[in-house]
């Protein structure tokens, strides 16, 4: 729900200079492979620049959840290298993030390297290292917004183990805090999906973040793309 920021020369520059590797780095790395580069100006059409086939997506689809929270992070933002997910169609892939940061330490985007090991981790125990290690959760690759937000909402409902309609109006209001700080609110259209899966009204959203902001900061802008 961030105001989106005015657009950075200089992180375009190396975004076009990132765009000519891309084709690159999948003809090194293999037909199974597929690069991503993201740009966090626009979260909601973060893709802006794809090679290779492995998860679908093209340019203008949004962050995934866990490119969302390496945004969130900032200048905090580490490498997550070698994560293994399982998608949706039960294809694994090895997965490794890497934070693209300019000469003042802000994150701007993102490279992912995208590696379909599935066929590796059938093979033998022998391959398992080369496969990417132990499998570690179930990772969306969203073609759409909505798909980005549902997916957050999903995990969120799997650790509190209760569907999240069920929540009690203070645990509801804590799941808005955790859900702004994993940044969902900073995607097109996260509100009516949000207030929709909790029984909620847009109006008791907003109240929600307005009390949690006003409470952390004092700051609690609710302009943005977010509405």
């Amino acid at each position: 729900m961030a105001r989106k920021p005015a657009p950075n020369p200089a992180h375009h520059t190396a975004f076009v200079a990132l765009q000519s590797l891309l084709d690159g780095l999948t003809a090194t790395l293999g037909s199974q492979t597929e690069v991503v580069l993201h740009d966090f100006s626009d979260p909601d059409h973060s893709i802006r620049a794809i090679s290779g086939e492995i998860t679908k997506r093209k340019v203008g689809s949004p962050v995934s959840p866990n490119v969302l929270s390496i945004m969130q992070e900032g200048r905090d933002a580490q490498m997550r290298l070698n994560v293994v997910n399982r998608t949706a169609e039960g294809r694994v892939v090895k997965t490794s993030t890497i934070p693209l940061r300019d000469d003042q330490g802000e994150v701007f985007g993102a490279v992912c390297i995208n590696m379909d090991v599935t066929e590796l981790r059938l093979a033998a125990a022998l391959l398992t290292e080369l496969g990417g290690g132990e499998l570690v959760s179930t990772q969306s690759f969203p073609l759409e917004v909505s798909e980005t937000v549902h997916s957050v909402l999903d995990e969120e409902e799997r650790r509190l183990g209760v569907s999240l309609n069920r929540l009690s109006r203070a645990e509801k209001q804590k799941l808005c805090g955790t859900l702004d700080r994993r940044g969902v609110f900073q995607l097109q259209k996260a509100i009516p999906i949000v207030a929709k899966r909790l029984g909620l009204s847009r109006a008791s959203i907003y109240s929600y973040l307005s009390g949690l902001r006003q409470s952390e900061t004092g700051d609690h802008d609710l302009t943005g793309p977010g509405t």
